[in-house]
This record gives structure tokens, sequence and C-alpha cells, in this order.
């Protein structure tokens, strides 16, 4: 048996990390100077280019420094309850996270890891806006680390954390269903976004050697107008779908979930492998939705929402793909089970329609046509077509919206077209807020914000004396409620 590293004596990241460093260190310069790199290899022959020759191996050389002195300069140990790092050359850092701090460990591998057998591990706390530090180690080593550092900060041994065979595995056909279910339309934009960005950083550098082809095509949507638009939207619909498809497998390929003893360990990712062990007493609450495509299979994405920043949990964000309706129950069980239907609801108000179709349906079509009628003309109706649109959205909200109480939990139910569905614990609630706008106090409305670690769940356009006894009743069980929130 392998014998654990003695933790608490300052130590440096094996050899091979160098590489990793260095790796690391060419991306970030890679996304500074690629334009500067671009123009190097699209230079002219006759222009032997020396000055410029002398610029790309000065950069070469100084990467290679800056990934020898990070390497050298990294120290990490654990003493006393604390993880220290230490790293920097001119500007020295020093980081300590108390083990008990500690929200969750997370081990990375992406290819270079995989080909030198190592891995990343990340580790993030409340109240950090990003993840506090990276460490690249041994796959075995940081395995044990890991365990020993939620181990140390749970204040739970280390057996309670032994990893049982996975419950739940993705299937092949689960990957096909879940790409095609996927929002397309978000992948469109991405890469319209991506594109034309591209084509704004590299214009300089090719100048007009694509006008050619730009005009070819003009020329061609000019004298068959219908053809042209045809052929140009099947090939978008093409490249949105495989994008999307694409970043299903690359994001959910090898998916694996294991019951860790006290928390869940999940696997995925085909070149990028992410591994996330996260304790139960860290999860504030817990979400699960669907787009209408995938409500109708059924076809959910459970969430974990844990403490965190914003930007953190954005980042670190578990996404759990539930291809079958028997594993909801599963993934709750040690949080808490979902309400049932008999259990009486509040209902959003009816003013909440009204209420969103004047300000964001025909306040904004109104502005929108008079305001764009000299560009388009008659056309410029088409915009009062957003106030439909706004009525049909905002009176499906307040239809499906349930709010559902008990004495440990409340459970909230808000979709439009499709569902989503938010569980929580009272006892993991921070804060309540009550908050009126000048309607709402004219018609004895009000919105209630649940502000969690994770989060904020928000019910809004509910009776004033509705509101003000779901704060009183969360207040109360914040000030009676034994139980931390962590």
């Amino acid at each position: 048996m392998q014998v654990r590293p003695e933790w608490s004596q300052p130590q440096r990241q094996p050899g091979a990390a160098i590489l990793i460093v260095l790796h690391k260190v060419i991306l970030e310069l890679f996304k500074r100077l690629w334009p500067l790199l671009l123009v190097w290899f699209f230079r002219s022959k006759s222009n032997n280019g020396s000055n410029l020759d002398m610029i790309i191996l000065g950069i070469s050389v100084i990467i290679f420094i800056l990934s020898l002195l990070e390497y050298w300069f990294f120290r990490f140990s654990i003493p006393a309850e604390e993880l220290v790092i230490r790293k920097g050359l001119l500007v020295k850092r020093t980081i300590i996270l108390p083990l008990h701090k500690i929200q969750s460990v997370h081990i990375d591998q992406n290819w270079l890891h995989r080909l030198l057998n190592l891995s990343q591990v990340s580790f993030d706390s409340p109240g950090s806006k990003n993840t506090e530090a990276k460490i690249t180690m041994h796959k075995q080593q940081a395995l044990e680390f890991r365990d020993f550092i939620l181990g140390s900060g749970a204040g739970m041994e280390s057996k309670e954390f032994s990893v049982t065979p996975p419950f739940y595995t993705m299937e092949p056909y689960d990957l096909f269903r879940l790409g095609l279910s996927a929002n397309h339309l978000e992948a469109f934009f991405i890469l319209l976004a991506f594109g034309i960005s591209v084509m704004d950083d590299i214009q300089p550098v090719i100048g007009n050697r694509f006008d050619g082809a730009i005009e070819w095509f003009s020329e061609q949507a000019a004298t068959q107008a219908f053809s042209a638009i045809l052929v140009l939207a099947v090939v978008l619909l093409v490249i949105s779908v495989a994008a999307s498809f694409t970043r299903i497998i690359l994001k959910y390929a090898n998916f694996s979930i294991s019951n860790a003893g006290k928390g869940f360990q999940i696997k995925g990712g085909l070149i990028n492998s992410k591994e996330k062990l996260v304790p139960f007493k860290k999860i504030q609450f817990i979400s699960w939705k669907a787009n209408w495509i995938r409500k109708q299979i059924p076809y959910y994405l459970l969430q974990f929402h844990s403490a965190g920043h914003e930007e953190t949990r954005r980042k670190w964000e578990i996404n759990v793909p539930v291809t079958r309706s028997s594993l909801i129950p599963v993934l709750l069980e040690h949080y808490h089970a979902l309400l049932p239907d008999d259990v009486p609801a509040i209902r959003m108000h009816r003013e909440f329609v009204f209420r969103r179709t004047l300000f964001a349906g025909i306040i904004p079509a109104c502005v929108l046509a008079l305001s764009l009628s000299t560009m388009f003309g008659w056309s410029a109706l088409w915009f009062f077509l957003l106030a439909p649109y706004m009525l049909l959205t905002s009176w499906l909200f307040q239809r499906n919206f349930r709010l559902r109480l008990s004495k440990e939990a409340v459970q909230v139910h808000h979709a439009v077209f499709g569902k989503k569905v938010s569980i929580l614990l009272w006892h993991k609630i921070q804060s309540v807020k009550l908050r009126q706008s000048i309607y709402q106090r004219r018609k004895s409305l009000a919105t209630v914000h649940l502000y969690t670690a994770g989060g904020v769940i928000r019910v809004p356009f509910i009776t004033l004396q509705q509101a003000q006894q779901l704060r009183d009743y969360a207040l109360f069980k914040i000030e009676s409620e034994r139980r931390n929130w962590m």
C-alpha cells in the first residue's frame, strides 16, 4: 500500500507539473498576443521579418523562464488544520484556507494531465469570488489529498468518504437524447458571436482576402434569393445542431454518479474530465428544469446549489442530466423528499400578468414601432407581436407557479413552456426580504426573496398577507433551528 505523504511539510508539485505550468503560460500569452502571431504567420515571403522573428523567439524564452519560476516558487502544506499555499518571486503571495471553510474539492484532467498521469486539484470556499487555489498532483495523490481535506474539514473519518460503484451512468442513447433536445438556438448565437469577434480581430491581418467570396455570395443571394436563404438556413441549422451535440458529448461523456458516504462523487467529460465531490451538508438547495422538448420526454437537468460567490457557483455548478424520473428521488434522498401534490399551494396573483404585459410588451412594442417606422414603414407593425407574446408567457408563468410549504422545506414550481422545480430546507435560509414596488403597494401585493449561500429563490406577486406570513415563518425557522446551514 502506498504511504500517504506527510502533508504538514511544505512541498512542491511533481516535476512533470512544469509542463502543465508551461502549457498554461503559453495559453495565457496566446490569448493576448495571437494577432501578432497571425501577422508573423501571414507575413510576406519577400520580407525576411528578422525583427519579428527575434520578437517571437524572445517571447518563447520568456514563456520558458516564467514557467520555471512559477513552478519553483510554488509550495503547499497543511499545518494545523489549514491549507497553506505560497507562490510568487517578486510578488510573494500566501493563501491560507482553513480546512473547515473549504466548500468543495474538484479534481480535473485535461488531455495533457492524462498524458502525464497528473490531476489538478481545486478548492473553493464561501465568500470567495474565484477558485482559491489549484495544485497539480499525481492522480492517486490527488484522491488521497481530497479525502484528507474533506475528512478533516468536516470532522469526519476518511472511511466515510469511501466511494461505492456508480448508481447512475449515462449511456450513449442518453447522450443522443440530451444533444437532440439541447438549445440549438443558444449554440447558434454563441457561434455567431465567436465568428464576428474572430473576423473583427483578424481583419487587419488578412485584409481583403475574403472579399471576393463575400461578393460572390451576395450576387448569388440577389439572383436566387429564396434558394440562397434556404441553403443558408439549412447550413446554420446543421452547424448549430452539430455544435450542440459536440458540447454535450464533451461535457457529459463518461458521466457517472457515485455515493461517497457523506457526499456525491460526480464524474464526466470526454477530453477534459472533471471529478467533483460535494458533501451533502454543503448543498444549499436543489433544482431541476427542462425546456418544452425535454419536458415531453421527460428529461431534466438537476443542479446542486452549493455555497460560494456567484462567479464561483457558475464556474463549478454541478448539473446532473436526469434521464429517468426515478433518479430524482434518489438524488433528493439525502436532502429532502419531494412534497406531495396534495399539499396546499400558494399561487401568484393575476395582477402579475397585466403588469408584465404592459411594461415588457405593450410599452416596448409601441416605442419600437414608432421609433423605427421611418426605417421599416408598415413592417414596423410586426413589433406589436411582442405584446401578445408577453401576455402568453406571463399567463403561463402565473398559471404554472406553485409554492408548497412544509415544516422542513419550501418547494417552488416555476416555468413558462418547460418546467422548473426548486426545493429548499428552511434552515439553509440566511436572510429574507419582502419587497414592494409602487404598483404592488397599491394592490397589496409583495415579492419575497429567500437568500441562501447558494443563491436566491424568488416568490413574486403574492398577496401581502401571504408574503408577511412567509417572511415571519422563515425568520422563526432561522432563529429556532439548531442545525447549521453548512
